[in-house]
């Protein structure tokens, strides 16, 4: 394809998404506690360290702290680069409000690592920073040449994963690849109208249509296989009027990642075999993600020892 795939250079930053929320968040005052005593005592062990070691962090520094890791070009096949994670947006997972894209990457990482533990060897996961118009414009030929280069390091691999935000909605939904019905399925928690994904679609169009001819050239395909795309499909919906569409997404990535193998999201004929619950999430589930979330920053990019810990700096 035409283009080519950045890779180790410092990159932008796609914005937070908001759903239906206003445009002006309230910054928290540097230093301060995200809350008061009880609320403190009362979070999980995870998100209580976490918070210590911002609480300890401002102190010791007249910056804004940023948690920063750093992530190597084979796990997400976009080049190396680095997690660069605001305290603001911290403050937000912990309200269980919108998830900024380090988050989701964050999740996004750690779901690999869940995949990996699981003995879960049919999934591939993208890089949601990369699929989410990152350079704040309609790079979808940028985004078309990534998810090609993804499709053609999946051998062996039945399903590819990844965490999406429609820049016209700011809106998180789960994006899947189903390499064994070469169909596509979209789990929007809001089921936002088709014209919504058009820009993912015409990406993942694209990558397909390249590596069809890729396939063909291995004689694995025969040129020209049609994509199916699934939209509507049944998953958990959010209740009107919040934030948590980036929970509802970490949530259906997770239920694939522990689903039993193997994985028949669709049948030939395109209809569902797998179902989600189609109820809203409650405080425990996105209890559980946030603790996840804090308990990966904290072992896998705090510690030294971490797989993303970045040996330049923790703040910046």
């Amino acid at each position: 394809m035409g283009g080519s795939v950045p890779s180790c250079r410092k990159r932008k930053y796609i914005a937070n998404e908001k759903d239906n929320e206003e445009e002006d968040q309230p910054k928290k005052k540097k230093g301060s506690p995200f809350g008061n005593e009880a609320y403190v005592n009362s979070l999980t062990e995870q998100c209580q360290i976490l918070h210590e070691w911002y609480l300890k962090m401002t102190k010791e520094t007249d910056l804004p702290p940023s948690i920063m890791g750093f992530i190597s070009n084979e796990v997400l096949h976009s080049g190396c680069s680095h997690l660069s994670i605001a305290f603001d947006n911290v403050h937000l997972l912990y309200q269980y409000k919108e998830l900024d894209v380090q988050l989701v990457r964050v999740w996004t990482l750690h779901m690999i690592e869940e995949a990996q533990r699981l003995d879960q060897q049919k999934l591939e996961f993208l890089d949601p920073e990369f699929i989410s118009w990152k350079y704040g414009d309609e790079d979808i030929g940028t985004v078309a040449d990534y998810i090609f280069k993804v499709l053609a390091a999946s051998e062996g691999k039945d399903h590819i994963v990844g965490a999406y935000n429609a820049k016209s909605k700011r809106h998180w939904i789960a994006v899947v690849i189903d390499l064994t019905t070469a169909s596509v399925i979209y789990m929007d928690s809001m089921d936002h109208p088709q014209d919504s994904y058009k820009l993912i679609k015409t990406a993942i169009d694209r990558a397909w249509d390249s590596f069809m001819q890729l396939e063909a050239a291995r004689k694995k395909y025969p040129t020209g296989k049609q994509l199916y795309h699934h939209f509507s499909f049944p998953c958990n919906k959010q209740p009107p009027e919040n934030t948590q569409c980036g929970f509802y997404t970490c949530s259906y990535m997770q239920a694939l990642v522990f689903a039993k193998p193997p994985i028949q999201i669709l049948d030939d004929n395109h209809i569902p075999r797998w179902r989600l619950p189609e109820s809203a999430l409650q405080e425990n589930d996105l209890q559980s993600i946030r603790e996840e979330i804090c308990k990966f920053i904290n072992q896998e990019i705090l510690e030294k020892n971490g797989k993303y810990y970045s040996a330049n700096a923790h703040t910046t």
